[in-house]
């Protein structure tokens, strides 16, 4: 039997990223970015008030200001205020074109209409944030691989981007094989035992993320695991097989994936390569994964099959690991031969 690290260096080898898909900011949570993402505009879009107060031009701090206009946050109206004016502005909202300052409402006295400022540390700039201040149209806003968080949704949200292109968490189907297994909750009959590695599997996944999980069963018999194996190839991205592995009589799981091997075999389309793959046996080299990617869905899985028959120890049996030019793999239990 080989070590977790030397199974984990296999599975590393083969295993390759899911291919990005763009989804819209709810279903991204907790995925990875497949690329970079650029702001489309600046963050804030205008000079805004980031207190509530009054909007000045510092040059006039020590005169008696009038209240010209009140500006809420989302008034679509631009304003100037005139000499000797002030406008009341809220938080969020657009400077007038000429205003450079926001005083605090807590620092001014306000009579007839006018207001009179007390605040000795005022400075150009108070309270504003500036045009662009937060992001600039085009620079990035996150990087790929960025884990998407409520934080860097919220980001991306309020820069106006709807969608971005993610890694999505594999479609996953376990099989499992054994007569005797029993699904909890069900009455036992003598020899037969509960099932349970469906159960810790399904967990391990959905702490990782994965949420689309199939459990299959199948006989112990070579055509219903060879056929379940099938069924599961045409809708899953990842398969763990668990149970059957072994060299006893009704351990079919290696057969069943042999089998698979030869049938594709039957149908590539030409000798090139299975002169490649015997030149391989020969050898006992590996193919790259580049040489796999470049050949079809079913042949790429035979390819990998091969693969991995010469990565193992040769007292152990092959893994039975096997991986299609979408990289969806197969993975079963070692067992020593």
């Amino acid at each position: 039997m080989i070590s977790v690290k030397a199974a984990t260096t296999i599975l590393a080898a083969r295993v390759g990223l899911m291919a990005p898909k763009v989804l819209p900011l709810q279903q991204m949570t907790g995925l990875t970015l497949a690329s970079y993402v650029y702001s489309k505009l600046d963050i804030p879009p205008f000079a805004q008030a980031s207190m509530d107060g009054y909007a000045i031009q510092l040059q006039e701090k020590d005169l008696p200001l009038k209240i010209a206009n009140k500006i809420a946050a989302g008034d679509g109206n631009s304003y100037t205020i005139s000499p000797r004016q002030t406008s009341r502005i809220f938080t969020g909202a657009a400077l007038p074109a000429n205003a450079d300052t926001v005083v605090m409402q807590e620092k001014v006295i306000i009579e007839d209409g006018n207001i009179l400022i007390k605040d000795a540390e005022l400075q150009k700039g108070d309270y504003v944030r500036n045009k662009g201040a937060e992001i600039k149209s085009s620079e990035i806003a996150l990087e790929a691989k960025t884990i998407m968080t409520p934080a860097a949704l919220g980001f991306l949200a309020a820069i106006g981007i709807s969608e971005a292109p993610v890694y999505p968490t594999p479609v996953v189907t376990i099989i499992i094989t054994g007569n005797e297994l029993r699904p909890p909750g069900k009455e036992l009959l003598f020899g037969q035992v509960y099932e349970s590695n469906s159960v810790s599997l399904s967990a391990a996944l959905r702490q990782s993320g994965v949420k689309q999980i199939d459990v299959l069963f199948a006989e112990d018999k070579p055509e219903m695991v060879q056929a379940t194996l099938q069924k599961a190839l045409e809708k899953s991205d990842l398969i763990l097989v668990t149970g059957g592995i072994s060299v006893g009589d009704y351990d079919f799981e290696n057969d069943a994936d042999n089998e698979t091997y030869y049938m594709v075999m039957e149908l590539i389309d030409g000798p090139t390569l299975k002169e490649v793959l015997a030149k391989l046996a020969e050898r006992g080299e590996l193919m790259p994964l580049s040489e796999a990617l470049r050949v079809t869905r079913e042949a790429a899985g035979a390819l990998a099959y091969a693969h991995s028959q010469k990565m193992i120890h040769r007292d152990v049996k092959p893994a039975n690991l096997m991986l299609d030019s979408e990289n969806r793999v197969i993975l079963t239990d070692f067992g020593i031969a």
